[in-house]
């Protein structure tokens, strides 16, 4: 398979939890090129999969999306609670 992304592209993985996200985003971009909503719940609690700081999680997400150039969000589907 070949892609081509343009530069300045937002790239959306989109996909259920094992679909290969992750292991897509790390074969194809540099870590500092992929935002992980997994990787800011672990900022705020230690547990990359703890859904009860998901609001906290995304905050920080946001910010550094506001404020890099260059990212891609590797975030999971969200569901109405």
């Amino acid at each position: 398979m070949s892609i081509t992304i343009p530069n300045l592209s937002l790239v959306v993985l989109i996909g259920p939890s094992g679909s290969g996200k992750s292991t897509f985003t790390r074969k194809h971009f540099l870590p500092t090129e992929v935002l992980s909503s997994d990787v800011c719940r672990g900022m705020v609690c230690d547990d990359d999969n703890d859904q009860a700081v998901t609001n906290e999680a995304f905050e920080i997400l946001h910010f550094i999306a506001r404020n890099l150039p260059a990212t891609s969000d590797t975030a999971r589907p969200l569901e109405s609670e």
